[in-house]
């Protein structure tokens, strides 16, 4: 008799079960469709769409850039180099390469209507970013020390190298920065992690823009020097910086600007 009532209830209680699951299933099938609804919404507004085709030109630029500059590279070294001016080739490549694609992307990384990284997580995008803007920082320093070092003619007398020398301050300053950003929660006992990735931006921001505007300048002098087939590819060139170095930063302003809100 015992075991009888006692199975009826286990009977009684898988049934309960059941239909407690059948019933949490079924609200979770109701609400799902309208959570993902309002993701999709808040995710890919119009506003993201139009980020994210821009966000696609610039890549396709800074890929355009990094294919015309080892082309030039090339042609230099098959034609006139080594010779009089050889170490200009090599600078020419290794920086405007190092800005212009690997530094560039390494900010994109963490913007979020990035087409190739949006998907990703973000110790994912993390470890991205350290490892483009290590490979940018190792072009952009071989690329100045190769023509500090080889040429004879005076240094840090144009705004071109004046500027290129801030930028490689900013640099290391950037390069200490991103350690302690990649460590800040474990360095919080000696500095927020919120103000020390402030810190990071701020410097990758000014680092990157003055030494884009160190290219420009340096595709002057390059045009001065015949570097250059013709005058509209100076003047596409310029472009192109002025245009890719507007969208690269428009994601970590916006970073740096919601970093400040919380500091304060």
């Amino acid at each position: 008799m015992s075991e009888t009532k006692f199975e009826n209830v286990t009977e009684l209680d898988a049934v309960n079960v059941n239909n407690g699951t059948e019933k949490l299933d079924e609200i979770k099938d109701e609400e799902t469709p309208e959570i993902e609804a309002k993701r999709v919404e808040k995710k890919y507004t119009t506003s993201f769409k139009v980020e994210s085709y821009f966000n696609t030109l610039v890549h396709i630029l800074n890929g355009a850039v990094a294919c015309f500059m080892t082309l030039y590279l090339i042609r230099e070294v098959m034609n006139d180099w080594p010779g009089t001016n050889d170490t200009f080739p090599l600078h020419a490549f290794f920086t405007t390469v190092g800005y212009q694609l690997f530094m560039a992307e390494a900010i994109l990384v963490f913007y979020a209507p990035n087409s190739w990284t949006y998907f990703l997580s973000h110790k994912t995008k993390k470890h991205l970013h350290w490892i483009l803007q290590l490979i940018g920082a190792i072009f952009i320093i071989f690329g100045n020390v190769w023509i500090s070092v080889i040429r004879t003619t005076p240094h840090f007398a144009t705004v071109h190298s004046i500027t290129g020398l801030i930028s490689m301050i900013l640099l290391g300053i950037t390069m200490l920065q991103g350690v302690w950003a990649y460590f800040a929660f474990d360095l919080r006992a000696y500095m927020k992690p919120i103000q020390s990735k402030f810190l990071h931006n701020i410097h990758s921001l000014l680092c990157f823009v003055i030494g884009m505007i160190s290219l420009i300048f340096g595709y002057r002098m390059g045009a001065d020097h015949g570097t250059f087939d013709t005058i509209e590819m100076e003047y596409a060139l310029i472009t192109i910086a002025v245009v890719t170095t507007v969208f690269s930063v428009v994601g970590a302003v916006k970073s740096g600007l919601r970093y400040l809100n919380k500091i304060e």
